[in-house]
């Protein structure tokens, strides 16, 4: 059942990587997996429900194929499609601070259509940073609606909640970012559930690659008016008004520095003498 659930993912990354309104892709590429291993789709859908009524058989067996996702680096498909985030520290301006499992499975039959979580907060956090719920949602289902809900709140120090929700209908990447808050966070809640009737087809939903990132944005440092200010007076007080008269009676060259007391005669001519007047 691994390597039939892993191909069967690999197939549904490969249909998404183009937009296809009818899902022919989708249909194709599944369908093209069942007949390499000799089943149809309803030998398939009866294996899924058996699998969803024994859990623990299931979470061993969605263990081994997210390890082989992971073992497969760039190998394309879902593969290419593997979240950076999970690789994160829980440490940093940006880290990611989950703690919980990386892939669950949801279905629309029976009270297995919810996964939550709450993660209470500690000294590492500061008012201001960013919190964003991030995964990869996959749907195993032949036919119906597909729809569900992601619900992310934060408690503040007040005891005001934040709410954040998205929808989810299709495969691939959700984000889920809760805006910024002026006030230290308590407290971070989340929740996916199956919005869908329940219907006599099976009905699967996909979440892995599941983390929770803490970003924080680093304010640039910024001269204030009133430090400005404050420097242009300290440096306008430095300067004496001796100093400065002096500055700016001195001339820029001492070529045009002319000596005092004795006249150049070449400046001033001698006197012409009139003789005096015959009698």
């Amino acid at each position: 059942m691994v390597d039939v659930l892993y191909d069967y993912h690999l197939a549904q990354a490969m249909a998404a990587q183009a937009s296809d309104s009818s899902a022919y892709r989708y249909r194709v590429y599944t369908q093209a997996v069942l007949q390499k291993y000799g089943l149809t789709q309803a030998e398939f859908d009866s294996s899924m429900v058996w699998y969803t009524r024994h859990a623990d058989y299931l979470y061993d067996v969605y263990k081994q194929v997210d390890q082989r996702f992971s073992e497969s680096g760039g190998d394309g498909g879902a593969a290419v499609r593997r979240s950076t985030y999970t690789s994160l520290s829980s440490e940093g301006d940006t880290a990611n601070v989950w703690s919980g499992p990386t892939f669950a499975l949801l279905t629309s039959q029976g009270s297995n259509n919810r996964f939550h979580f709450t993660l209470p907060t500690d000294t590492s956090y500061q008012t201001g940073d960013r919190i964003m719920w991030h995964f990869y949602s996959d749907w195993i289902c032949r036919e119906g609606e597909r729809g569900a809900q992601a619900v992310l709140s934060l408690c503040l120090e007040n005891d005001s909640v934040v709410v954040t929700t998205q929808s989810i209908y299709g495969n691939g990447e959700q984000r889920i970012m809760a805006p910024k808050v002026s006030l230290p966070v308590k407290r971070i809640s989340g929740f996916v559930y199956i919005t869908s009737a329940w219907g006599t087809s099976l009905k699967l939903l996909l979440l892995s690659d599941v983390s929770l990132v803490r970003m924080r944005r680093t304010e640039p440092v910024t001269l204030s008016t009133d430090k400005a200010r404050t420097d242009s007076v300290s440096n306008a007080e430095s300067t004496s008004p001796e100093d400065s008269i002096n500055s700016a009676a001195l001339p820029s060259s001492t070529d045009s520095v002319k000596p005092f007391g004795r006249r150049s005669r070449s400046s001033h001519a001698r006197p012409t003498r009139i003789p005096p007047a015959r009698r």
